[in-house]
């Protein structure tokens, strides 16, 4: 009964979203240009957490490890092999139909990740009304897995059945054998790794246009392109935890507006559109439903839909002195289903990801010394700005809390 050890759900993956990482924004985003001519650096530095926890299809927030969890019984090992149905066959023909009963356990693997960024980003003023900028995300990533197995009733099984067959006997053997150990054994036979990752990864370097469409005393418009070019790694379809959102083209644009109500309140809303461009990437495609650790000779190139996104944001901000600015708002997503297609007859469709959506809190705080380089009273006009973002509501989403720091500097 060699394989009576169970398969994880789908490969372990991480779907993230660094919400403004390499946006060429200040943390606090405004319908704003840079002036003629004036030169911006930018240095982000955040961390993400709470993505040991995932929303799911139903909006509940439960452990990742509740996602891929799997319990392993009698009708499950018989599936394995004809030595393993044979055998669950004969503690059937047993009183109170013992291979029926039989549970060797539900495994859970415990993951602890970390996750965090650095993203210089340089601007340039090319007229007053358009801005370019470059951004360049650095991610330091960190995870690590256990397994752990509980519910099992082998050793009750085992005292019920009767007979000295030599069958029983050997069958027992194996199912007597760690489940978190046969797990681990599975993995290294099926060719996957599932090291622990402290690691750091250049992602997917950003070129922004930002361009004021129209501008009042009051009211603002812009329009913003970012372009995503696809240089951080690709998803490896042999690493069980590395991760899975670089590599990708895309273009996001953006129509932001800003209407003033007073001289220290404005409202912010933002509408978003990214399309994120088909790729052709390496995956092992399973046979079934059942078939979650694929053999190394069903990798192929499979051409992939990420799904496009589409996004709305809101928020107030409020400038108590000419120094400071606070904001608070909201915003939502909803991203499209990712498929998958191949050239062989293999139902593809099982690599596919359900359409995900979720929901954020925006909090942001900003220290400016602009009006104070004006006047003389400071040498250097710069930027200090903490910025908040959490997931408090979602579907088929990681949880996600970024805490930023971000400064910038003008020239």
């Amino acid at each position: 009964m060699k394989k009576t050890i169970i398969r994880l759900t789908q490969k372990i993956f991480l779907y993230l979203l660094l919400f403004g990482a390499t946006d060429p924004a200040m943390a606090i985003e405004e319908a704003n240009t840079l002036p003629a001519h004036i030169q911006s650096f930018i240095w982000k530095s955040g961390s993400v957490s709470g993505l040991n926890y995932r929303y799911s299809s139903s909006g509940d927030l439960l452990p990742l490890s509740n996602f891929y969890a799997f319990r392993v019984d009698g009708n499950y090992i018989a599936q394995q092999s004809k030595e393993a149905q044979a055998f669950i066959q004969v503690l059937n023909q047993m009183p109170g139909q013992l291979g029926d009963q039989l549970q060797l356990g539900t495994l859970v693997p415990e993951f602890k990740t970390e996750l965090k960024y650095l993203a210089p980003i340089y601007s340039i003023g090319v007229n007053s009304k358009w801005t370019l900028a470059i951004g360049i995300p650095v991610f330091h990533y960190k995870n690590a897995v256990q397994f752990s197995s509980y519910g099992s009733n082998v050793a009750d099984i085992q005292k019920q059945a009767q007979g000295d067959i030599s069958m029983l006997q050997q069958g027992f053997q194996n199912l007597n054998r760690s489940l978190t150990q046969e797990v681990q054994t599975l993995i290294k036979e099926q060719g996957y790794t599932i090291d622990n990752k402290n690691q750091w990864l250049l992602g997917d370097i950003q070129l922004a246009s930002l361009f004021q469409i129209y501008e009042t005393d009051s009211f603002k418009v812009l329009l913003k392109e970012i372009l995503q070019l696809p240089t951080g790694p690709k998803d490896n379809p042999d690493d069980l935890l590395d991760l899975d959102f670089l590599g990708q083209t895309a273009l996001d644009t953006q129509l932001a507006l800003q209407k003033w109500v007073h001289p220290q309140i404005s409202f912010f809303g933002k509408l978003s559109y990214k399309w994120i461009f088909p790729d052709h990437l390496k995956k092992r495609v399973p046979q079934d439903k059942s078939d979650i650790f694929p053999g190394p000779e069903t990798a192929e190139t499979v051409q992939r839909d990420p799904g496009d996104e589409a996004s709305a944001e809101i928020k107030a901000l409020f400038k108590p002195k000419s120094y400071l600015l606070l904001e608070a708002g909201t915003a939502y997503t909803q991203k499209a289903k990712e498929t998958y297609k191949g050239g062989g007859t293999k139902n593809y469709a099982l690599l596919n990801l359900e359409a995900a959506s979720w929901t954020r809190l925006i909090l942001g705080a900003e220290l400016s010394t602009i009006s104070w380089f004006k006047k003389k009273i400071f040498s250097i006009p710069l930027l200090l700005s903490y910025h908040f973002n959490d997931i408090f509501q979602g579907s088929n989403k990681e949880r996600q809390t970024i805490h930023e720091i971000s400064l910038s500097v003008f020239f």
